[in-house]
């Protein structure tokens, strides 16, 4: 079974369809569980929206609509974070 909004229909938190509650439920689960570095969900969320314009910009400067950009696959939204988040200091 493939999904990525639970582990096999176990839900780690209910996020009540509110990414910012999303962000503070993943972030104090990847702490707990997997050991990640404790840094405050503001933090990604401000780093999150700076990579959204980021992205967005460069699309619709590569010559892609809004629609374009919202069906790209994940996998090119994957490789876009990896190259902006090689840029960052």
């Amino acid at each position: 079974m493939r999904a990525l909004s639970d582990i096999s229909g176990w839900d780690i938190r209910y996020h009540e369809g509110n990414f910012q509650r999303a962000v503070r439920h993943v972030r104090s689960w990847l702490i707990a569980q997997a050991g990640a570095p404790q840094i405050g969900s503001a933090l990604i969320e401000g780093a999150y929206l700076e990579f959204q314009q980021w992205y967005w910009e460069k699309q619709l400067d590569a010559g892609s609509s809004e629609e374009d950009i919202r069906e790209y696959p994940t996998g090119e939204l994957v490789l876009a974070m990896l190259e902006w988040k090689a840029t960052q200091p």
